[in-house]
């Protein structure tokens, strides 16, 4: 819900019209890499959580939003896909 405040109103806008989503703890590389995913929908998903996550203060550093984003994929929610090799 604040995400999307934040995102439709433009609040959170940094001088110059950096957006603060440009400050996320945590990007795809980090996830894919982290957790051998592909890219793809999954990533967007999981990003999507970890910036809503981030934007109520649940979430204040990188660590916090891997460990957040592995316990989204332990919960069944989003199960990781093969990495093809």
């Amino acid at each position: 819900a604040m995400l999307t405040y934040v995102l439709q109103t433009g609040a959170g806008q940094m001088p110059g019209g950096t957006a603060a989503r440009s400050l996320r703890l945590v990007n795809g590389r980090d996830l894919m890499d982290r957790f051998n995913l592909p890219p793809g929908p999954q990533i967007g998903r999981l990003l999507a959580e970890l910036a809503e996550a981030q934007a109520v203060g649940e979430i204040t550093t990188k660590e916090e939003g891997l460990e957040r984003a592995a316990a989204v994929l332990a919960d069944g929610k989003m199960q990781p896909a093969t990495k093809a090799s």
